[in-house]
């Protein structure tokens, strides 16, 4: 359930505005770029597969009240550079709930390249030790943790 969420501030990402969260552990909220002013292009390899299942990785951080929502979105700006660069996967936005602030990323091949970029670019920013990364096989509807090696429990998103 979505509730209303007070705004600070707003700040410019690569997807338009986006409003701050004021710190509160009990809001769920959704945010979702804006495109006016924007153009997006979207790979020709995803074009055709908007309907169907994909691969997915999910990129998942813990939201204190010390956090600031800038420095996550300065992480997946991070990611998005990191895979501009090439063709391995393409970062489809971020969703906050429940606590967490979750970036999802479509590989477009195989998998080891994607998780390697991710781990050294969570590494540069300093919260690969808070991350928890989990992939989805376009077959199944279950979470795998790949990261941390050693998490327990059930990956919630």
């Amino acid at each position: 359930m979505v509730r209303n969420v007070s705004l600070k501030r707003s700040c410019n990402s690569r997807y338009g505005i986006w409003p701050r969260l004021e710190p509160n552990l009990g809001y769920e909220a959704r945010l979702l770029p804006t495109t006016i002013g924007h153009s997006t292009t979207v790979p020709s390899s995803l074009a055709t597969q908007n309907n169907m299942p994909r691969n997915q990785l999910i990129v998942q951080l813990p939201i204190t009240e010390s956090t600031s929502l800038d420095s996550l979105l300065h992480i997946e700006e991070t990611l998005i550079q990191a895979f501009s660069q090439n063709s391995f996967a393409v970062i489809d936005g971020h969703d906050i709930g429940q606590s967490k602030f979750n970036i999802f990323i479509y590989p477009t091949s195989t998998w080891a390249p994607v998780l390697e970029r991710v781990y050294a670019f969570l590494k540069l920013r300093g919260v690969l030790n808070d991350a928890v990364v989990a992939k989805r096989l376009k077959t199944s509807e279950k979470y795998v943790v790949v990261w941390p090696e050693q998490f327990k429990g059930a990956f919630e998103l």
